[in-house]
């Protein structure tokens, strides 16, 4: 797996993005697949609130070793928005809504609730 990640925050505005390049080989004569995939996120932080929207991409051949036992083999994005509270200095709360395009399937609308803490 190569993998490679940007991070901007600069006072108010932060942009994050990460971008992979996945390989799955089958060992006993089996072929190899290759995987992209990767995500890119801009916010404006007011305060403790930071909205923020978001897009994700997921490449995966069908028939690939790991992928296609996941179910998640094809051409999917996302495109998101969210809202983040840091409530204090080591612990956020968020909301994000996603709507899925997957190539050959029914569109799909998400919506995600997380709390997230640091040490």
């Amino acid at each position: 797996m190569l993998h490679g990640h940007a991070v901007y925050k600069q006072s108010d505005w932060e942009f994050l993005s990460e971008g992979y390049l996945i390989r799955h080989k089958v060992v006993h004569g089996g072929r190899t697949d290759w995987t992209t995939a990767g995500f890119a996120q801009l916010g404006r932080k007011f305060g403790v609130w930071t909205p923020y929207a978001r897009f994700a991409y997921l490449n995966a051949p069908q028939g690939d070793a790991v992928y296609a036992q996941l179910g998640d083999s094809g051409l999917h994005y996302k495109a998101g928005v969210g809202l983040r509270w840091d409530f204090c200095n080591l612990a956020a709360a968020k909301a994000q809504y996603d709507h899925n395009f997957e190539k050959g399937a029914q569109d799909l609308n998400q919506l995600s609730l997380q709390v997230a803490f640091t040490f």
